[in-house]
């Protein structure tokens, strides 16, 4: 199964994830989306406050009414596919992921950690079962190299 790594939803989010999310129209991919919402005034606090927002939405790249989508946001803000199998774009099958969410201090503590091991792996080190899978070779330098840009992507 796919693992995305991605940086935390701020704890303000409108949403229910924990993760950075984007919202596109599900039949263009477009970014530029908008939903009509109702607000209710508060005579207490005097202030509108939202009662509701609707379900369809509309999009100004394609120009008309739409499904919105909740799209996964990968280290870098691009898009990393749909959030569930409700998600997907109208030609995209869904592909079922595992989502590992690392804060910038996890993400440089794992690079660290893996650029350590890269200049002192040992065959003795107790880690090394780790490493090979109980059997598969190590990564190589270029392989642990390849990870890290991934990873600080």
């Amino acid at each position: 199964m796919p693992l995305l790594i991605t940086h935390p939803a701020p704890k303000t989010a409108d949403h229910e994830h924990r993760f950075m999310i984007g919202i596109h129209c599900r039949y263009c991919r477009g970014t530029d989306v908008s939903r009509d919402a109702a607000a209710r005034w508060s005579e207490a606090d005097q202030v509108w406050e939202l009662s509701c927002v609707q379900d369809q939405g509309t999009c100004e790249d394609c120009g008309g009414e739409t499904t919105l989508v909740e799209r996964l946001r990968d280290l870098d803000g691009l898009d990393a596919g749909p959030v569930s199998k409700y998600d997907c774009y109208n030609d995209e099958p869904f592909v079922e992921r595992d989502t590992l969410i690392l804060s910038g201090r996890e993400l440089a503590t794992v690079l660290a950690a893996i650029r350590f091991w890269q200049r002192r792996a040992d065959p003795r080190d107790p880690e090394m079962e780790i490493a090979t899978d109980d059997g598969q070779e190590a990564l190589s330098d270029d392989e642990i190299d390849a990870l890290c840009e991934r990873l600080n992507k």
